[in-house]
């Protein structure tokens, strides 16, 4: 069976059977080297980070640690995994990380730093890459964060937001939205004036 389906490797789901037979009866080499051919031969719709996954966890378990931290450097960096994330902070020391992350946050995609920002505390940065985007929908995720450091900051998007969509005609929908945003406005610090000249 096993001689069988190498034939047909190049097939997705006999592929897949291979993989996870070779993992359930510790064949971990084969297994890696199905995992890397299946990753180097994925088309769009493929499970790259399943396969992924696993190869994490082959090389975790046969302590090949500059592997190891490759995948989990990649799965942070492409897929924003933020347990990946954590489990390379934890790798490291508190003096090795900065230096880490930093070379991680070169190669991260720009839409999954704010969580990894928001991991670290970092809420300047957090509140830079905000005010970047300068949507009432991302303000909304990080805002409980930023609140009390950046109160007028965040006073200044509402605003910005809001007097952006007022140039557009709107339904009543919109209205309870806005009116909602400016009541919430108002329970931030210096929020109130604000609120009310809007």
């Amino acid at each position: 069976l096993l001689d069988y389906c190498s034939q047909y490797a190049e097939i997705s789901d006999v592929r897949d059977y291979l993989i996870d037979y070779q993992i359930a009866h510790n064949r971990n080499d084969a297994a890696i080297l199905l995992l890397k051919y299946a990753i180097e031969t994925a088309h769009p719709y493929s499970p790259v980070k399943q396969y992924r996954e696993k190869l994490l966890r082959l090389y975790q378990k046969q302590n090949r640690n500059d592997e190891y931290l490759e995948e989990l450097h990649r799965l942070a960096a492409d897929y924003g995994d933020l347990e990946c994330y954590r489990e390379l902070k934890a790798y490291y020391g508190t003096d090795e990380w900065p230096t880490v992350r930093e070379k991680l946050f070169a190669d991260t995609t720009q839409y999954y730093l704010p969580e990894f920002y928001a991991e670290d505390k970092l809420y300047s940065r957090l509140m830079e890459y905000v005010s970047h985007e300068a949507t009432i929908s991302v303000l909304r995720k990080y805002e409980y964060l930023l609140v009390e450091q950046y109160p007028e900051q965040i006073l200044r998007i509402y605003t910005d937001s809001l007097i952006n969509a007022a140039q557009r005609s709107a339904d009543r929908k919109c209205y309870r939205e806005w009116a909602y945003c400016l009541k919430h406005m108002a329970t931030i610090e210096g929020g109130t004036e604000i609120a009310q000249s809007l």
